[in-house]
């Protein structure tokens, strides 16, 4: 009966959620499910949806026997139930699993959108054949007690042949106030390095070229066996593996860089190594960071910014700002202002700032108004613009090595057009008007022009070309599928049920 269920994934928020997508997918695919990348609604026979991955073949007529969403609350929960909303009215009468980070007090508004729907929470998420199983069969499943698990060097289906994503570990090290990840995730689990390595090298066996490392803080990783220097090490354990790929190191906040800045900058310096780094400063006041219980302050953000630019000048970094904290001052938001002109930082992740229910920061009096945060949002964004727009000046007329990996959704006049990466894993725009490239291909290019969130590139000859081994989503091939389960599941008070709720 697998064998002719097809399952559909719609994946929201960060690029651990992505992970989780494709190793759930994975073990699905393993014992018989038809995982889909495209699909039409029962409302709507002529329309297909847009794919997650526009790289992946597309698939007409494709009607799903069941929807996972898998979602994401971090800024809140109405993203992931308008989201609920749209696939439960397209998708009259199919059965449906909500995976994710799930917070408690988001399942009374889920079971009012999809009443029948069964919840897999992330840190259950080894368990979704037996909630898929359970779902088809008729049961209402909730799969939410906090469960810790390696998730790590899992079966997969990749949405980006290219591109392999590797978790280091799980939870988090602080209670932030303005933060519910901890309440969701957990405290800190370090998966162990064997399988990472093991992880890694599946990745490079199955032809990625890129191996993004992540989690919800990287700087913790070994932090729960009181290792602080663990994660250089790791680091150069993966860029000793034998391959053509390069490593992009994902978020780390500035409290877990410090006690080991010096041996990081050192692991950068590995021609492995995209020359990027994501540390969230969240605002530039220190009064602001305290009040988030951030445990930094300003003068050591700047302190590793300016070492690592010092060391690699053409760095890439990303940093998140929160507008609007509860009690933030027209003077404490200036600061923040501030700190983006004199960083000048690549990308920005900017949010205004939303209670998130059982948080210490949703409780704080002096909350903003809406159009205060509002404001303020507009404001850093401008301001980012303007400054992105100039800092990437510097790249015209670089002339170097990119590698395509992912289709742009820029196209203009028509023209197909694909993001690469350089060393700096700057975006660099790629038109292809003749078909000739493909994902996976390295291109030798020249900037031509420069905007505040990208590079656009002549290109001058094709470096080498990707020899395509993997298969879509949309073929599978299971014996291409990592066929490694770890069972493992490190104890703890409160243990994995299915709870069967109807």
């Amino acid at each position: 009966m697998r064998k002719s269920q097809k399952i559909y994934f719609h994946t929201q928020g960060c690029t651990a959620n992505v992970y989780e997508s494709e190793a759930m997918a994975g073990m699905l695919a393993k014992v018989g499910y038809e995982i889909v990348d495209s699909i039409n609604s029962n409302n709507d026979k002529n329309v297909v949806s847009k794919s997650q991955n526009a790289n992946s073949i597309m698939q007409n007529n494709i009607l799903p026997d069941m929807i996972v969403l898998n979602i994401c609350t971090v800024k809140g929960n109405k993203t992931a139930l308008d989201a609920m909303k749209q696939f439960h009215t397209k998708f009259v009468g199919k059965k449906f699993v909500i995976t994710g980070c799930i917070p408690k007090e988001a399942i009374a508004e889920i079971r009012k959108i999809i009443p029948d729907a069964s919840l897999c929470s992330t840190t259950n998420m080894k368990s979704i054949i037996e909630v898929v199983e359970e779902t088809f069969a008729g049961n209402i499943i909730e799969a939410m007690s906090y469960k810790r698990e390696i998730k790590v060097n899992l079966p997969r289906i990749r949405k980006n042949k290219v591109v392999g994503i590797t978790p280091i570990l799980q939870g988090c090290a602080h209670y932030c106030t303005f933060c519910s990840t901890r309440l969701v995730k957990g405290r800190v689990l370090s998966f162990p390095a064997d399988e990472i390595i093991a992880d890694v090298k599946q990745n490079i066996a199955d032809g990625c070229k890129e191996i993004w490392l992540t989690s919800q803080d990287n700087g913790t990783y070994m932090l729960d066996h009181q290792k602080i220097t663990a994660l250089p090490e790791l680091l150069k354990e993966i860029l000793s593996v034998e391959g053509d790929f390069k490593v992009r190191l994902g978020m780390m906040n500035p409290t877990h860089i410090l006690p080991v800045l010096d041996k990081l900058i050192d692991v950068f310096n590995h021609p492995k190594m995209f020359k990027f780094i994501h540390v969230p400063i969240q605002a530039g006041s220190d009064k602001i960071l305290d009040a988030m219980k951030r445990q930094y302050t300003v003068e050591e953000f700047r302190t590793i910014i300016n070492k690592f630019r010092q060391a690699y000048p053409d760095i890439t970094i990303s940093t998140d700002i929160i507008c609007g904290f509860p009690g933030e001052t027209e003077e404490e938001f200036n600061q923040t202002a501030e700190i983006v002109k004199e960083l000048k930082f690549d990308v920005i992740n900017l949010a205004r700032f939303a209670p998130r229910a059982y948080t210490v920061a949703a409780k704080m009096p002096e909350q903003l108004h809406g159009r205060i945060k509002k404001e303020r949002t507009r404001i850093i964004t401008r301001l980012y613009r303007e400054i992105a727009a100039m800092h990437n000046q510097r790249w015209i007329g670089w002339q170097g090595e990119v590698i395509i990996d992912e289709i742009s959704d820029y196209s203009p006049d028509g023209i197909k057009t694909w993001n690469a990466r350089n060393y700096a894993y700057k975006l660099v725009i790629i038109k292809d008007p003749n078909n000739e490239f493909s994902l996976g291909d390295k291109l030798s290019v020249n900037i031509k022009r420069a905007t505040a969130f990208d590079l656009r590139a002549e290109v001058v000859g094709i470096a080498e070309k990707y020899p395509d081994k993997i298969n879509t989503i949309n073929k599978i091939d299971t014996t291409s599928i990592s066929t490694f389960m770890s069972e493992k599941v490190v104890p703890d008070k409160l243990e994995n049920e299915l709870i069967i709720v109807n």
